[in-house]
């Protein structure tokens, strides 16, 4: 086999692999830095930021935008003020995805500022959900070779940070509901310590309302900062004081009025 064409095909198998990654990390965390080292394979590039934006499409104007994710230079961008509104007149009124390239003014003050900036917008009524690619000054302007190759991919990209932002919500929506919940059973529960007379410290007060809430051993472990065998040290305490055994003993004791 000719080599030219076994370094292709490693290079493509290679990608592939990159790929899966990020399609496995949509919705967490790590998401946008899997996608910075997929697209270093396309361009080079020194960061990106992906934003979905909430328009006001009848004043013209941004009610909204949250930051999905972050990788490299693009993290500067809260000290770098880079202009974002500048973008809105593109992309105001839009039926089919965007390939958006702008050039950033330096700045001396914040020399890590990108200035070279080539965003892929897609839009959903008066939402815009954009991928934004930034180069620093050391690096040329995108090349029409270089959005071309963007271009070829913008339709998974785009998917991809759909789907980022769509997990992102349940994920927000879960814990919202799960902080609500906790915060209920709080109450409730530090009512009823106070109607029984019963004093619990204030850890032991904590690891109840965990296990009331549903939380496990070890996220209580976590949130709490110790060992998974201290929240059980903690409960005996507290179900010793409350004359009941274990979680079970906890939760009748909490469901009877």
């Amino acid at each position: 086999m000719n080599r030219a064409v076994e370094f292709e095909e490693d290079n493509d198998r290679l990608f592939c692999r990159k790929l899966a990654r990020v399609v496995s990390s949509t919705g967490y965390p790590n998401f946008a830095d899997q996608l910075f080292e997929l697209i270093q394979d396309l361009v080079p590039i020194h960061g990106l930021e992906l934003s979905e934006w909430t328009l006001d499409i009848p004043s013209a104007t941004i009610r909204e935008i949250s930051i999905l994710g972050t990788a490299g230079i693009a993290r500067e961008r809260a000290r770098c003020a880079a202009l974002d509104q500048g973008l809105l007149p593109s992309i105001l009124h839009m039926n089919d995805p965007l390939l958006i390239q702008r050039r950033l003014p330096s700045s001396k003050l914040h020399p890590l500022c990108p200035v070279h900036q080539c965003n892929l917008v897609a839009g959903n009524g008066n939402l815009r959900r954009i991928i934004c690619f930034y180069r620093q000054s050391s690096l040329r302007t995108f090349t029409l070779p270089e959005m071309s190759a963007l271009k070829t991919f913008s339709e998974t990209l785009l998917f991809l940070l759909e789907h980022h932002s769509r997990s992102l919500g349940r994920v927000r929506q879960s814990a919202a509901k799960q902080n609500n919940h906790a915060g209920s059973v709080d109450n409730a529960f530090c009512k009823k310590l106070e109607w029984q007379g019963v004093p619990l410290s204030a850890r032991e007060r904590e690891v109840c309302v965990g296990f009331l809430s549903g939380i496990t051993v070890p996220e209580l472990a976590r949130r709490l900062e110790v060992k998974n065998s201290s929240i059980e040290s903690y409960l005996k305490r507290a179900a010793s004081k409350l004359g009941v055994r274990g979680r079970h003993g906890l939760a009748r004791w909490m469901a009877n009025s």
